[in-house]
Parts: structure tokens; sequence; C-alpha cells
């Protein structure tokens, strides 16, 4: 399979299926049959050898009445560095066969049958990642301005409030808008361009800060769910001080650290095992890996989601005491929540995204959402006043004890 790629391209796979063979004494129509193949795979970039001869085990499921049996992935590249690739495979195989007749119970098999095999390439659209890259960046030229602008921008107005009138949310959606830089990939186009270390480096950086930016977000939930008054701007960090760690935040953090660390940790296995060998697939290589970490993440998730339904049933009542905007603050961190489960059960968060409405789903909420908690809880005008109003007081009281 030849393929030339560029490096707007990003990622392509290869995969294959076979035709639904025919066994003797059983009708194809009405009998499914699966088994496991050996591949082996050998590929070349630019006419370097980079997998060589290496084994593959992918399973085949053939559905009664299906003409093809299921795609198996052959090959993935996910950081495009090379313009063409030629791919091999040999099919090894099988020794048996399960067939399932309808209505009969599985039935093993061994004979020698003949099929033909079907290949497909499938890869990211240049224009998709040309696409990508002009969103990306507008969503990190208008983060940059709410942001950094001097004396309106939001980082400005916070550095100008005393420390002591610094509410726990002001603190909180500072930390989140920083945190959103990184979730908008600054260096997404030197990742598409740059080739070798640099790009995998550059690519271990986003998977990270994406990481950071759900962690933030996650912990942020877990709190501002526990209280509907949270939502509005009348709490103090030291109400939280004077609660117990133990009880306020320890539990908190540890729950939401490890589904990030086991996220983490997750994709340093898949691109370590894929730096060492690029014909790694932990999904259809047995599933192994992939078994193992859902095996961890789904009670983590669950304990979490848990948690949040818990939080909500007991607050429910009181989200008519708030008042009309942080109703709607309420409701769309209600529907972000949701939507991150989602995404993080779905693998939404992967570098590679190849849906223009998962990619603006996903990006487009998250900004418009941190967007709004950052207009909610802006230093206005107002709180300066009342601090400069308090100072002068207090400095006109010191005088008047001084006389």
């Amino acid at each position: 399979v030849p393929s030339n790629k560029k490096k707007e391209n990003q990622i392509f796979v290869v995969q294959s299926r076979l035709k639904s063979p025919t066994f003797t004494g059983y009708d194809r129509n009405t009998t499914s049959a699966r088994t496991t193949i050996e591949i082996i795979l050998s590929v070349t970039a630019n006419d370097k050898n980079i997998v060589d001869a290496v084994s593959l085990h992918r399973n085949v499921e053939c559905f009664a009445g299906n003409e093809y049996c299921n795609w198996m992935n052959l090959m993935t590249v996910d950081l495009v560095d090379s313009s063409e690739y030629l791919i091999t495979g040999d099919l090894v195989g099988p020794e048996s066969w399960k067939l399932v007749p309808k209505g009969s119970l599985t039935v093993t098999v061994s004979q020698d049958v003949m099929t033909s095999v079907d290949t497909r390439a499938w890869f990211i659209n240049a224009a998709y990642t040309r696409f990508e890259m002009a969103w990306k960046y507008i969503f990190l030229v208008i983060t940059a301005f709410i942001l950094l602008t001097p004396r309106y921008g939001y980082m400005d107005k916070f550095r100008r409030m005393r420390k002591s009138s610094r509410s726990f949310q002001q603190r909180w959606t500072l930390v989140l808008l920083i945190a959103l830089l990184g979730f908008n990939d600054i260096f997404f186009v030197l990742r598409i361009y740059s080739s070798g270390d640099a790009q995998i480096g550059l690519t271990i950086f986003y998977i990270i800060s994406v990481i950071i930016f759900v962690a933030y977000l996650l912990l942020w939930w877990l709190i501002a769910f526990s209280d509907n008054s949270h939502f509005s701007d009348n709490r103090n960090l030291e109400e939280f001080s004077n609660r117990s760690p133990l009880k306020s935040w320890l539990w908190k953090v540890l729950l939401v650290g490890s589904i990030s660390m086991l996220n983490l940790v997750a994709y340093l296995y898949y691109r370590y095992n894929k730096y060492v060998s690029p014909a790694y697939d932990g999904i259809s290589e047995y599933g192994y890996a992939a078994k193992f970490f859902t095996a961890f993440m789904i009670p983590l998730l669950m304990a979490y989601v848990s948690w949040i339904l818990i939080y909500f049933v007991q607050q429910c009542r009181g989200i008519t005491s708030l008042s009309p905007g942080y109703q709607y603050l309420y409701l769309i961190t209600s529907l972000t929540f949701v939507i991150s489960i989602i995404g993080m059960c779905t693998a939404a968060f992967y570098p590679w995204s190849t849906s223009s409405i998962t990619f603006l789903g996903f990006h487009g909420l998250y900004n418009i959402y941190i967007w709004s908690l950052a207009y909610a809880y802006t230093p206005t005008f107002e709180e300066r006043f009342r601090e400069d109003v308090a100072e002068q007081e207090m400095a006109t009281q010191q005088r008047s004890e001084e006389i």
C-alpha cells in the first residue's frame, strides 16, 4: 500500500478485511465465524525500513449474511514525518475457525477455505488540519486577550485586588484561564511541521496540558457542585481553609489525581511502545493494555460521577435561589460536565480529532465555558472602589488614634 503523505495529514491508518469464507456443510447466510489470524507486517518510510517482518495478531469476526468480515488495523501512523510509506502484510493461518450456526452451539472446524482481502487507507485531510489550526489559534488569541490585556484583562484586574479580597472563584478562574492556553495547543503549528523527537516531545507536552486542564476542571466541579453558593461570588478562600483539609480537599484531590495520572500513564505507555515499534497497536493486539487501563478507569469515573450526582441531588432545590446570571453559569457547568465525561469515555481528548463537529463541539464548549467564568468572576470597578474606600477609612482611623 504505497501512500504519499505530508505532515498536514497528521495521521493515517491502513486497514484490511477478509471476504467471509464459505465452510463445507454450513450456510454462510446463517452462520457467523470468528478466528485469530497472524499478519507478518513490513513497513518502509522514504526507503527506510521502520518495521521489519513483525508478527501481529488480529481478531476476525464474520457475521452471518455479511459479504465481508470486520476491518482490522494493520498500521497506524499518528505522527506523519515521511512523504511515502510502503506497507506489506502476509497473512498466516488460521489453523481453525469457531462457527456459530443460527440457533446452534459454537463448533470448532479446521478447513482450508478460499477468501480474498480488501484493503483501504484513510487519513486526516490537509484542509481539515488547516481548519483545526485556524480555530485553535482563534480560541488562543481570544483567551490571551481576556487574560492578558493590560488594565482590562482578567489577570491585571486580579493582580490589582488585595489578596484578602480575592474570592475562591476568582482564584480558580485564573488558574483555569491559564490552563486553557495549554489546552488550546499553543505549539500546534510546531507540532504539525516538526519531525522526529521534537514532534513527539511537543505532542507529549500537549497531552500533559490537556490532562492538567481537565484535572483542574474536574476538581473545580467537585467543589462547585458541593454547594450552590459556590457559584455566586460571595465566598472567600478563608471559608475553605477553616474547614478540615481531609474532609474538604484530600479525597477530591486523590480521586481527580488518580484519574489524571491514569490518563497520563496510559498515553505514555502507548507512546513508548509506539516509539519502540511503529507497528504497536494497544487496542488491536489482543487488547491487553486497553483492557487493563479500562478496568481501572471505569471505577474511578463511576466514583467521580456518583459523587457529583450526590451533590446535585442535595443542592438541586437551591438552584432557584441563584440570580439568573448564576443560574446560566450553573446550567453551562452541568452541560460541560456531562460532555466531558462522555469525552473521556470516547477518547475525544486524543490529540488527533478526525471530525470538525467533534473538534468544535469540545473545544468551543470549553472555551465558552471558561470565558463565561471569567466574565462572571472578573473583579469589577465597584470591588476595587470598595477596597479603596476601606483602605482610606482605615488610614483615617489610624491617624485619629494617633492624634
